[in-house]
């Protein structure tokens, strides 16, 4: 388990749906990193195949490519989704151990496939600087990229606030950057002539 996951209010999305419809407004992003994890999952889809039975809606969301199969991926593109975000973060399981992530990574190919042969787009993020990455297992996770003929999006790691990832920073001795304290300081840094 990832985390506690929270049901979409169907009716409530519906209506959202409607409504973005009603004002011209037909490109939608899901923002859910487990949005198919979800036990609604395919009653969001049908019910989005519903109400736009012109196929007006361009959608596109992140998905968790090892739990796509291909019924999925052909409801998605029913639906509307033109492209994904899929979330590999790195090919190296001890990096994935690290930020408790485990991923078969054969399942997360096979789902990608399903995306694509539905003609849905993926895209696959990449993060850089995960607790136990060097440039050894970054080397691996693109040679994975290149191998399986992925379209990568590069991140740096981003501690949020309130992840348990930035409360075990220590753990990694990990420093968090204090860019926005600078910027909000009003000082001038000007580089040496």
């Amino acid at each position: 388990m990832r985390g506690k996951l929270i049901n979409f209010n169907l009716d409530q999305l519906r209506k959202e749906v409607l409504l973005a419809m009603e004002k011209n407004v037909f490109n939608i992003t899901i923002w859910d990193s487990a949005f198919n994890a979800s036990p609604i999952f395919k009653e969001v889809c049908k019910m989005i195949t519903e109400v736009d039975k012109d196929k007006l809606l361009n959608l596109e969301c992140f998905v968790q490519a090892d739990l796509i199969d291909e019924e999925s991926a052909m409801l998605m593109k029913e639906s509307g989704f033109r492209s994904v975000e899929v979330g590999l973060q790195s090919a190296d399981t001890r990096v994935l151990t690290n930020v408790n992530r485990s991923m078969d990574l054969s399942r997360f190919i096979q789902g990608v496939r399903f995306l694509e042969k539905a003609g849905i787009k993926v895209k696959t993020d990449v993060i850089v600087g995960l607790p136990g990455d060097s440039l050894e297992t970054f080397e691996k996770t693109m040679k994975f990229i290149s191998e399986n003929r992925l379209d990568p999006i590069l991140f740096h790691l981003s501690l949020g606030y309130g992840t348990s990832l930035r409360k075990r920073a220590g753990e990694f001795c990990m420093a968090l950057q204090q860019l926005s304290a600078l910027l909000c300081s009003g000082e001038q840094h000007h580089d040496p002539e």
